[in-house]
């Protein structure tokens, strides 16, 4: 079997640029596969990760595409769910936001309330009823 010459800077920079073409699930086959057809000759993994240029494409590619299939959901039924899902958050978010506003404003009530000496069993007490043949108004 024929040794395959050693990799140079124009043959790393044509396997850089093979590797940043893979579409597919990155895998060293891959990458030998593309390295391949670039060069000619079929080198092993490690030939090609003894090279930093190669194992820093190979890395930058597969976090590329990783978080490429993170962020796209394949299906239909997927970006509906992904859809639904955001809109219930954001719903989520301002709910808490809602609830945040109201905790201040009882604070600020009760604070007031005790600058005032009125009692916090004061403020909390029912409300006296009304006389609903008035229509809740009071003569």
């Amino acid at each position: 079997m024929q040794r395959n010459p050693n990799l140079d800077g124009e043959m790393l920079e044509a396997i850089v640029t093979a590797i940043g073409a893979i579409n597919a699930p990155i895998t060293w086959r891959s990458v030998i596969t593309a390295t391949a057809q670039v060069t000619g000759a079929v080198y092993t993994r490690q030939a090609l990760s003894n090279h930093p240029a190669v194992t820093s494409a190979y890395a930058k590619r597969k976090r590329h595409l990783s978080a490429e299939t993170r962020t796209r959901p394949r299906s239909k039924a997927m970006r509906e769910t992904k859809k639904a899902t955001d809109l219930n958050a954001a719903e989520i978010k301002s709910l808490r936001m809602a609830v945040w506003k109201y905790e201040e404003v009882l604070i600020r009530i009760i604070s007031n309330a005790q600058a005032l000496n009125i009692s916090e069993e004061q403020l909390l007490r029912p409300l006296p009823a009304c006389d609903q043949s008035l229509g809740g108004k009071k003569q």
